[in-house]
């Protein structure tokens, strides 16, 4: 699944890119549900934006297993903040 974050007619969605270049809306934000609406577009009609606003930066500083068992650290979970 990619999902991508794009503009079209002033507006900012988020939806999912399908192998044969179709983008499916989808209901709100990724953080939300991956739902997808109704609302479909071709990829030729979108303008792709970063994949989050910014100033976010996302980082994980127990994300290789390796590095969690040898810090003897618990398995974080992900999780999405607005």
């Amino acid at each position: 699944m990619k999902l991508v974050r794009y503009a079209v007619d002033g507006q900012v969605a988020y939806g999912v890119l399908e192998a044969d270049g179709a983008i499916r809306q989808l209901a709100g934000s990724p953080c939300e549900s991956l739902a997808t609406g109704t609302v479909s577009r071709r990829l030729e009609q979108v303008r792709l934006l970063a994949p989050v606003e910014a100033p976010r930066v996302i980082g994980v500083g127990l994300n290789y297993v390796s590095h969690i068992t040898e810090t003897k650290q618990i398995t974080p979970r992900f999780r999405c903040s607005s």
